[in-house]
């Protein structure tokens, strides 16, 4: 228990020692598993002194001397150990906030890797800390990196947290009226391009978690989203529109948008494409004939 005591800092000097102890540890992989424990908890150690603060520009600077040695314990087949490993990284993420970024940039494609392990420990432990460098991070530029994966995985839970964290990462951007229009072009391509093709994915979950994603772009990008739809089949249209949150409930990005479109879209109901109102004509028609005769 004594691991767990608050440290002190003192000094840039002395926080750099405190790193070179921890990459020392826990770079001999094949250690004694203690040491390498007490290693990782000297991360959460420091994140939370007390002086943190006025250091927090040199643990930036030491965070990089961490990132391999971190990234091989998230290889390692013992449960405990990689989930030691993802609690370290999200304290850090935590700890230093967008300062963590381009660590973030790193993390993504090894957290998701993660996902698609069969044990539940190991998967559920990747998708946590990759939740939590998207919501403290708030990177754009992890948007692009998690697209990507989506679309190279063949990995069902791979391509669905892959979507989920999209969706986090573009609610905690809080995309509103000021935000630069540049930055908003590449939200809006970006998730337009999973849409397209999580709305149609082979499996349910997925495409559940793609409707969810759906409404929250909606909310920023409600006519992008309406044409979205019209090109989707009538099948896929209805999913929509079943998935469509409830007046109370609706996604926290488009209550960050904050304009009289936000009350718009939601007095408005989205509508199918002419085609599915057609079929659906056809289809009242036929029954009303069978009844008559």
């Amino acid at each position: 228990m004594s691991r767990l005591t608050r440290i002190l800092i003192n000094s840039d000097a002395h926080l750099q020692s405190h790193v070179s102890a921890i990459e020392s540890k826990i770079r001999t992989l094949d250690g004694d598993w203690e040491e390498r424990d007490a290693a990782l908890q000297l991360i959460c150690q420091l994140c939370a002194c007390d002086d943190m603060p006025k250091f927090r520009h040199a643990l930036e600077a030491e965070a990089l001397r961490l990132r391999k040695p971190l990234a091989e314990e998230l290889k390692d087949l013992r449960s405990s150990i990689v989930r030691t490993a993802c609690g370290r990284i999200s304290a850090l993420a935590v700890c230093l906030g967008p300062a963590f970024e381009c660590h973030a940039e790193f993390f993504v494609s090894h957290l998701l890797r993660l996902t698609m392990v069969t044990k539940e420990v190991i998967a559920r432990s990747g998708n946590n800390c990759l939740r939590d460098l998207v919501v403290n991070v708030k990177s754009l530029k992890l948007l692009p990196l998690l697209v990507d994966e989506y679309h190279a995985s063949k990995n069902k839970m791979t391509r669905l947290r892959a979507v989920e964290q999209i969706n986090n990462l573009i609610s905690a951007l809080s995309l509103g009226s000021d935000t630069d229009y540049g930055r908003k072009q590449v939200v809006e391509g970006q998730t337009r391009g999973v849409l397209e093709k999580a709305l149609d994915d082979a499996d349910p979950k997925v495409r559940g978690a793609a409707t969810e994603l759906f409404w929250v772009f909606h909310g920023l990008f409600e006519r992008e989203a309406e044409a979205l739809c019209d090109g989707l089949s009538s099948a896929r249209q209805k999913m929509v529109i079943r998935g469509r949150p409830a007046e109370g409930g609706a996604p926290k990005a488009k209550a960050r948008a904050g304009s009289a479109a936000v009350s718009k879209s939601r007095r408005r109901q989205l509508k199918p494409n002419k085609a599915f109102a057609a079929a659906a004509a056809v289809k009242t028609e036929v029954i009303v004939g069978e009844k008559e005769n």
